[in-house]
């Protein structure tokens, strides 16, 4: 659904996801080493840092694809670190990956309608026709944001890969998340839909969803973000705005090779 209205800022309560002192060990690499991080409610959060920083490890915890080794997550003051992926999804979590998992064979449509179901979980029988007709308005209404209605009855195997980063974005929107997290949205996509994608990040924001952005171009970090997190070797080495990410030291050295 499109966004109406513009409620950009973050807020000043207590964090709508939060993580302290994250860990995360494969055999003997320390993907992660004592990672902290708190996100706002309506804020948009940047983590850029290196490849091979921890990045994706973190959204990995901060989901739950992944069990961290130490620390403990928390969603909005409530500890979800065992929690499965679904539980955080039902608690209005979602995200996006690097490559887009969708159904290739099923249609654009078909995909949205598949994410929606899974969003939502079963309905008792007297509700299911209710429930199927209100999941095809919130499909048609994503396909229309997202600017997919011309190719809605394509397979989704037969889209350009920026097409299947759109469709993948509209997914998880179809939980209607209160938290999106999204990795690398504008990786290996062409720019005149890596523009239509940060056109839609920048509605989703201003209409007050709360944003953790993964991504390695870093105008569309500096322009989009309030604040940003850098990682390297797993650990947070700095965090504030983006004019300021810009000037540190630390950051130049790790992240931009000066």
């Amino acid at each position: 659904m499109r966004p109406e209205g513009d409620v950009r800022g973050p807020g000043t309560g207590a964090p709508v996801l939060e993580a302290r002192g994250l860990v995360k060990v494969f055999s003997r690499y320390r993907a992660l080493d004592g990672v902290d991080l708190a996100v706002h409610r309506g804020e948009l959060l940047g983590i850029i840092g290196p490849n091979g920083s921890g990045k994706t490890t973190l959204f990995h915890c901060l989901s739950g694809v992944l069990a961290p080794s130490a620390g403990r997550v928390w969603m909005e003051g409530v500890e979800v670190t065992a929690s499965p992926p679904w539980h955080r999804a039902r608690r209005g979590m979602a995200r996006t990956f690097q490559i887009p998992l969708l159904f290739p064979r099923l249609s654009v449509r078909e995909n949205l309608l598949v994410a929606g179901q899974e969003h939502r979980g079963p309905l008792p029988a007297r509700f299911v026709q209710w429930g199927e007709r209100a999941l095809r308005r919130q499909a048609d209404e994503l396909l229309a944001f997202l600017g997919l209605e011309e190719v809605a009855q394509a397979p989704a195997g037969h889209l350009s890969f920026g097409q299947q980063k759109l469709l993948d974005l509209g997914m998880a929107l179809m939980g209607a998340p209160r938290i999106l997290l999204l990795d690398e949205p504008l990786g290996g996509v062409s720019p005149a839909l890596g523009s239509a994608l940060l056109d839609r990040i920048r509605a989703l924001h201003r209409g007050g969803l709360t944003v953790l952005l993964i991504e390695h171009d870093m105008d569309a970090v500096m322009e989009l973000c309030d604040r940003v997190a850098v990682l390297d070797h797993g650990t947070k080495i700095a965090e504030g705005p983006p004019a300021v990410i810009q000037e540190d030291p630390a950051v130049l050295s790790a992240y931009l090779g000066e």
